[in-house]
């Protein structure tokens, strides 16, 4: 399994997932081609294609926009607590988790934040509290 900090495309059918991989694979421009099948898919289109650019100014680009993501879902968000522990809440979903300035309970920061050096936008809102 390559970084969460990767291209992914859409899901597809194997056959043509395969045949993309291919593809990338053929180009220099990209590593760690990868073939995998989503967990979460029903039916033949449950596969999707994962590349990693060699380009450090492509990997900079992909940080930056997954953290600017993050960071736009933050506003909305209930923080309570401080100086260092708080809770926030998503006021949607009744979800709750408890965050640091560098820590998070929640699931995007436990399986993909954490291994890559994002904040989650649990941690964003606490930030934007704190500024």
């Amino acid at each position: 399994m390559i970084s969460f900090l990767s291209y992914r495309s859409r899901l597809m059918t194997a056959r043509r997932a395969e045949a993309f991989a291919r593809c990338l694979r053929a180009n220099r421009r990209f590593r760690a081609v990868t073939v995998e099948r989503s967990p979460l898919a029903a039916g033949p289109a449950a596969w999707l294609v994962r590349w990693h650019p060699v380009s450090p100014a492509r990997c900079r680009d992909l940080r930056r926009r997954a953290q600017e993501q993050r960071a736009a879902r933050a506003p909305g968000l209930q923080v309570s607590g401080g100086p260092e522990w708080f809770t926030v809440t998503n006021p949607e979903t009744g979800a709750v988790y408890y965050v640091t300035a560098y820590s998070c309970t929640c699931p995007d920061f436990e399986y993909r934040c954490r291994e890559s050096g994002l904040a989650c936008k649990h941690i964003a809102a606490v930030n934007d509290r704190q500024e």
